[in-house]
């Protein structure tokens, strides 16, 4: 007999389903934007983001949503010198 693993209710929702999602609360906080100002206010758990994209973080640059402690290359390599 073989086992199949059937889509879990993660699957339903498309990639661009969850991000246009964040993207529209994010768009309405503004700079006050967080995980938790998501959770109450998005339609779905900041966790099913974490398990789509690899993190949050991460989850924010694919929406091309900067991150609050993004920080430039630039700004990086300047404090090095």
């Amino acid at each position: 007999m073989k086992f199949e693993l059937t889509n879990n209710k993660q699957e339903k929702y498309s990639d661009e389903e969850l991000l246009a999602d964040l993207r529209k609360v994010a768009l309405a906080f503004g700079e006050n934007f967080s995980r938790s100002i998501y959770d109450e206010n998005g339609k779905f758990a900041s966790a099913i983001f974490r398990n789509r994209f690899g993190g949050w973080g991460q989850t924010l640059i694919t929406a091309g949503i900067k991150p609050s402690n993004f920080i430039s290359d630039e700004v990086l390599f300047k404090n090095i010198e």
